[in-house]
Order: C-alpha cells, then structure tokens, then sequence
C-alpha cells in the first residue's frame, strides 16, 4: 500500500506509524472492490485503522506490550484525542511518543506531556523535518496529498508495497548495533550492562592475574638451561682428505692446492662440510730424493708437488671465506734423516736399544737406522728416524712449529701417528694378552703408552694459549695411525686420549678393524662395538669409514652410520 512513514525503526520491535491520506482511501471506499480493512490489517496489525478529520491513520508496532495498551479502549482514546487537530503537529506528536514510550518502558502514557514536543518543531509547512531522534528520517509527505486515487492505484500495488516492507525490515534486522543502540538496550534492560560489566570486569582479573603469574614465574622459577654453542668440530661435519689425490690444477697428474681451491664451492655446497682436514702437506711428503711417500724433511715448508706458501694463503682466505675452517695433518712421530733438524741438533733421537734387535719395523725390515756410526731406531724403517718426544728440546722445536702454523690462521691440527708417539717398554703386570701369532703380524705391542699421552698434553697446552691469544676454536685431533691390526675387540685403545684431545678418530667403522673370525657381518661387529661405548666417549669420537693409512672400501652403509651415529662425522 502507499504509505508515508513518520516514524523511524529504532529495532526489529521498533514503530512505524503509516498515514493514509484521504484522498486515496476515503471513508467507507473500498480498494478493488475489496473492504479496506482487509489491507490496513494487513500491515498494521491493528484490527481498524484509525479516522480522524478526514486522515486515515495506522500504527504498526511489535511490540505486543503496545499492541495491548492501544487495544485498550481508554488509552485508544488518548491516541485519538493526539490526532483531533488532524494536522501535521499532532502527527508528529504522536510519533514521538510512540518512540518515547517503546525507549522508555517505565514511563507511562499519561506523563508524556514532559517531553516538549513543541521545542522540536520548528516549521508549520506541511513538510516537516523529523530531529526527534538522530535515526529520524526526513520525509516530504505533502507532494502525495493531491494524487487522485487513480494516480495513486496506476503506480502503487498493495503486493509490491508489501514486499518493499519487508525488504526494509530485513535490512534493519540485518544490521549492525551502533553505540546509541547499545545505549538504548542500556535504558531498555538495564541488567546487560551490569553483565557486560561484570564479564569485562572478569576478564579483566583473569588477565592480569595471568599476567602478574607469568611474571613472577619468570622471575622466581627456574631458569631454562641455556643452548650451549658448540664448537665446529661438533657442529658441523669434517671432510678429510689427501690433496695430492685431489685435483691436479697443474697438469702433472698430482693434486694442488689450487685445484683444491677451485673446489671450495663444492665443498660447502654439495659435501656440505664446515671443516675440511688436510693430508700431510709438508715438505719431504710427496717429493723426496727416496721415492717414498710419508716422510718429513721440513715441518716449516710446503711439498713442492701440492705448490708454495702464497698458494697456501689463499686457499686459507677462500676457504675461510666460505666459512670453511682448515685443519692441517702432522705426523711428529719421525722425520726424514735429510730433515734439518738433524744437522742443526735442535732435537733429540730415539737411540736404538740392543734389546729391539731382534724385533722388525713395523713393514717388516730392520728397526736400526745409522747416522754417523751412531744406531737410532725407527719404528717406520730407513730412511725415517724417530723422534724423542720425551725430550724438552724435542718438544721445543715441535711447538715451535705449531706456532709457525698457528700464525698462518689454521683452525688446528690433527696428530697423526699418535699411537706411535713414546714406545715405552711395558711395566710389570700390564705384559700384552695378545697370541704369538698377532706378534708375529704385527709386532709392535708397545703402542698406547702413557707417555704419548703426556706428549699430547704438552700439545694441548700449547694449543691453548693461541686460543686464549686470538679468541676463536683451535682443533686438536688425534689419530692412531698405520697399527695394521685395528681395534679388534677390545675397547678402542685411542680413547686413552679423551682427556687431551678435541677429537679421536675411530676406526670402528673402517675395514680391516681385527684379523678374527667372527659369526656376525663387519657392520653388525663394528655397531655393537660402538654401542658399548659411553655417551661421552662416543662425543668425542670421529667416526669415519677410511683413514690415510686405510683406503675406502665402498660399502655405503657404513658412510651412512658414520654419519648418523652420535659423533664427530669426518
């Protein structure tokens, strides 16, 4: 139906008043034949809309409270008496107590006279502005006074209006609640807000309160054990290996240090390695008038095969560069008879002894080497003799070349041939267990001796005033060396030197670890092994699958345990 409304919907339950205006629908007309009340109920509610001078009227509410109070005949009168004047004012009166009273549920319809009407009205035209509520909508309702019922039937449909009600309905219902209409459920029902402050206040205990727990816990509990920063050899993983055998930058089929250094992107990329341990480099290694490999002739000098300092500086500073740390390899087990320390007497020799006359070198041959109508023994054979490393001038001129290197910038030094270091004959009660036939193998059962773990000590002392000097991790590693039998069943004889060195490279893993016959696979013997040993030993173990004096032999697995297994992976 047309309908002009005066009020605004506060809510869903809010009023709208609808006003009929005479000339559409005149007293006694029906619409399409059919009896008026039909429609006006339909959207009023309201059994009979209301005539007052000549202006029909209809009040729509929801809510039943009101419905209850204008069914009422004496209230219904009061309405009524409102719209005697028939104008605009009294309309608008009307709306505003409508509002007044659906706001205000306590106030009764007799007191509305409190609230001046008159002061909020400002114009006496026809069209009147609403400033009643914020939410009151401007209409201008005079322009339809005119329409003919033909005019007003021609654009109107009761079906179309009725729809258009609903939509806005809709629309109110599915809207937000702004500030005023919390304000107005405040004066509505008053206990929402007590229960909106309550749970704020709630909330609010059971916050801070959390809070204040947290912070005295913090503060009083105990504290979290911080993350140790462990060192690069624990950390990361060693990549060990013989840069002769590396790759040749040269062309004369012998690896470099330059070929080595082209590498380095290979190595932190693809190896992924956060320390690489470098084979014996040192002068006498590779090239030496005997054809031989492994011995020393200058601790100080580089092999001229691998290339020359300036070469070396520069594989340091690419490799560092990349965050690679470098660990160099010496054997101070014996030197070449060409070293210079020989001929400079800066170190003491290892005389031989007429009780060793009957024993072999470790490859079989004579135990005596000859300088100067003098006999020294040598462990390794001619030409190599071995040093005295119980012997302060001896273990000067060691440190002294620790020093050199240790000014260079290596990360540390990995001792090879320790086992070999003092061949101190063995005290009474501690005579070896092993069979005759081991000794005829390998017949050197003076290895382990307490003195080579003095020698290391020494070593580690040294090691420690450069890493109290420059403040960064100095390795120092050790390794068994050529003892030809391996570790066999027994407990690994190296872990003598768990409390000298950083890092003990375990041949557990490696092939030909014992001569004996067993009922289980390599693999499985080497894994129960390992698992014997305590959580501390296997820290400091580095495990690995080969050594320099043992080559690979292809077995993936055992790469593979090496690396998962706790330990120092190399």
């Amino acid at each position: 139906l047309p309908v002009i409304y005066y009020g605004t919907e506060i809510d869903v339950n809010r009023v709208t008043l609808h006003y009929l205006p005479q000339s559409i629908y005149p007293k006694g007309k029906t619409y399409n034949d059919e009896p008026f009340d039909k429609y006006s109920s339909v959207l009023s509610h309201m059994p009979m809309p209301w005539d007052f001078n000549g202006k029909r009227f209809s009040a729509t509410i929801n809510d039943s409270r009101f419905r209850d109070y204008l069914n009422d005949y004496n209230n219904k009168k009061v309405v009524e008496s409102e719209l005697a004047e028939g104008n605009d004012k009294s309309v608008l009166r009307l709306v505003q107590k409508l509002v007044a009273l659906r706001q205000n549920p306590s106030i009764k319809w007799g007191t509305m006279e409190q609230i001046n009407i008159d002061q909020k009205m400002n114009q006496q035209e026809t069209t009147t502005k609403i400033s009643i509520d914020k939410e009151y909508r401007q209409y201008d309702y005079s322009k339809n006074f005119d329409k003919t019922l033909t005019e007003e039937q021609e654009e109107e449909d009761p079906t179309n209006c009725s729809s258009k009600l609903l939509e806005h309905q809709s629309q109110l219902e599915s809207r937000l609640l702004t500030c005023e209409d919390l304000i107005n459920l405040d004066k509505i029902e008053p206990r929402w807000r007590y229960i909106r402050i309550g749970l704020l206040i709630g909330f609010g205990i059971i916050f801070f309160g959390l809070l204040a727990a947290c912070i005295v816990y913090i503060i009083v509990g105990e504290k979290c054990p911080s993350v140790p920063k462990l060192p690069f050899w624990k950390s990361t993983v060693g990549y060990w290996l013989d840069v002769f055998a590396f790759k040749d930058s040269s062309g004369d089929l012998v690896g470099d240090l330059n070929g080595l250094t082209s590498e380095v992107d290979y190595i932190k990329t693809v190896v992924g390695a956060g320390y690489v341990i470098l084979g014996p480099i040192t002068k006498g290694f590779y090239t030496n008038s005997y054809n031989m490999l492994g011995l020393v002739e200058d601790y100080e000098q580089l092999d001229e095969a691998v290339g020359t300092m300036a070469d070396f500086r520069i594989l340091l500073k690419q490799f560092h560069k990349k965050d690679i740390k470098v660990i160099l390899t010496f054997d101070f087990n014996a030197i070449s008879i060409n070293h210079k320390w020989i001929t400079e007497n800066k170190v003491k020799l290892t005389l031989f002894d007429d009780d060793f006359k009957n024993k072999k070198s470790r490859y079989g041959n004579r135990l005596d080497v000859n300088i100067s109508h003098q006999k020294y023994y040598s462990v390794f054979e001619y030409p190599s003799i071995d040093l005295d490393l119980t012997s302060a001038k001896t273990q000067k001129a060691i440190f002294n070349v620790i020093h050199f290197w240790m000014k260079e910038g290596i990360d540390g030094i990995l001792l090879d041939n320790a086992a070999f270091f003092v061949e101190e004959e063995e005290e009474e009660g501690t005579q070896s267990n092993l069979s005759s036939t081991w000794l005829e193998n390998c017949p050197n059962s003076q290895l382990y001796r307490n003195g080579s773990v003095k020698f290391v000590e020494g070593v580690r002392e040294e090691m420690n005033k450069w890493i109290k000097e420059s403040g960064k991790e100095k390795l120092l590693a050790v390794n068994s060396g050529d003892t030809g039998c391996g570790v066999g069943d027994n407990p690994d004889p190296m872990l003598m030197f768990r409390d000298v060195a950083d890092l003990i490279i375990s041949r557990e893993f490696v092939w030909g670890r014992g001569e004996k016959e067993r009922e289980l696979t390599f693999n499985q013997t080497a894994l129960q092994k390992y698992l014997t040993y305590t959580d501390s030993d296997k820290e400091i173990l580095g495990l690995t699958t080969s050594t320099v004096h043992i080559p690979p032999y292809g077995d993936t697995l055992q790469l593979a345990t090496t690396l998962l297994l706790p330990g120092i992976g190399t």
